[in-house]
């Protein structure tokens, strides 16, 4: 029998959800599922296409400098999350995927994640341009359960993703909204009924928060 795997070696470099999918892995198991109940926050970044193309035009260290910004904005983006007590589970391309897990029958989770997007609003980071111009994004909350994915491939790697119907929500009501807005689904809507001001906007399936007070 093989020692219990530790996630240390992957601490700062994979997520708590993919850590944990490590260590309780079973040896020569192959694809597996997992549900997970909770809310996930999408961050989006605005004509990030047509901006990097901008930041490409402007010379030859124009992808030096667009790195810089690209990583200052993630690194900006993940320590909020971190501060909140979520979890990114990936960045793929512009976007960020950040997961709390449910925490019993409470909405403790839900008002972390909106106090998360809430401070993602206003983001004071701007495109190596000239005018400089504001970088913006979309940011999104949407809750339900969720499955945790390893597949098998070829060669004996692994791929690990997060599916659900709430992502297919937060695809559906993205674009719903203004960048600055955070965009939330009807059930974390009805989460953070008593702990947020909630405007519709549109479609029933989406609320706008605005702050009741200072934060949710």
């Amino acid at each position: 029998m093989s020692a219990p795997l530790s996630d240390e070696p992957l601490e700062g470099f994979a997520s708590q959800l993919l850590r944990g999918e490590v260590v309780n892995a079973q040896d020569g198991e192959g694809s597996r599922f997992r549900d997970i109940d909770g809310i996930v926050l999408f961050v989006d970044i605005v004509d990030s296409t047509s901006m990097t193309d901008a930041v490409a035009a402007t010379g030859p260290d124009g992808a030096e400098r667009l790195g810089d910004v690209l990583n200052d904005y993630f690194s900006h983006v993940i320590n909020v999350v971190s501060a909140h007590g979520g979890d990114v589970v990936s960045i793929d391309g512009d976007a960020v995927i950040a997961l709390w897990r449910a925490d019993g029958s409470t909405s403790a989770h839900a008002i972390s994640a909106a106090r998360a997007a809430m401070a993602l609003r206003d983001i004071d980071h701007c495109w190596p341009v000239q005018p400089p111009a504001s970088l913006r994004h979309r940011v999104t909350l949407a809750a339900g359960k969720f499955t945790s994915v390893v597949l098998s491939g070829a060669g004996d790697r692994r791929f690990h993703v997060l599916a659900g119907e709430p992502l297919r929500t937060i695809g559906a009501i993205l674009h719903q909204g203004e960048p600055g807005e955070v965009i939330v689904d009807g059930v974390t809507a009805h989460m953070l009924s008593e702990a947020a001001a909630l405007q519709p906007i549109h479609a029933p399936v989406k609320t706008g928060i605005e702050p009741r007070g200072s934060t949710p």
